[in-house]
């Protein structure tokens, strides 16, 4: 419900082309904040689904943010991106915001409305691809 929903903590991180991304930069969108790593499987599993979603619903208001969370940087995250084309925006995580999100097992997923709230978390394991959709949809409409 809305009238529970927490703000989502703030970050400032850089993406893959070295601008400063911070979260009230996207206020007013939906954005799906999907915390991933190179070598975790079930993240390189959601990673076509989240990139179908960014396709399907970004002229709607939706912005897909990925956070690596990878230990070795952009010298092990730009080999990989390189590799796989993903339409979304890439940002490196770091300790800070692993500590404000919870993040303790990866995949984590985070849909968070216009207002910067966390509607919904998947944590510590594969998404259900239709529940986030659906959920997407839902909050596109109420924007």
């Amino acid at each position: 419900p809305l009238s529970e929903r927490k703000a989502a903590p703030e970050f400032r991180l850089q993406d893959s082309a070295g601008q400063t991304v911070q979260l009230k930069d996207y206020r007013g969108k939906v954005v799906l904040l999907d915390f991933w790593a190179t070598w975790c499987h079930g993240c390189k599993q959601e990673i076509p689904w989240f990139s179908e979603f960014e396709k399907r619903y970004h002229a709607q208001g939706l912005a897909v943010v990925g956070v690596s969370m990878d230990e070795g940087g952009w010298k092990v995250v730009k080999p990989f991106l390189a590799q796989t084309s993903i339409p979304y925006r890439m940002l490196l995580g770091d300790a800070t915001i692993a500590k404000q999100y919870g993040i303790e097992n990866m995949p984590d997923t985070f849909l968070i409305d216009g207002q910067g709230k966390v509607a919904a978390a998947y944590k510590g394991g594969l998404v259900d691809k239709d529940n986030v959709e659906a959920n997407i949809k839902a909050m596109l409409a109420k924007k």
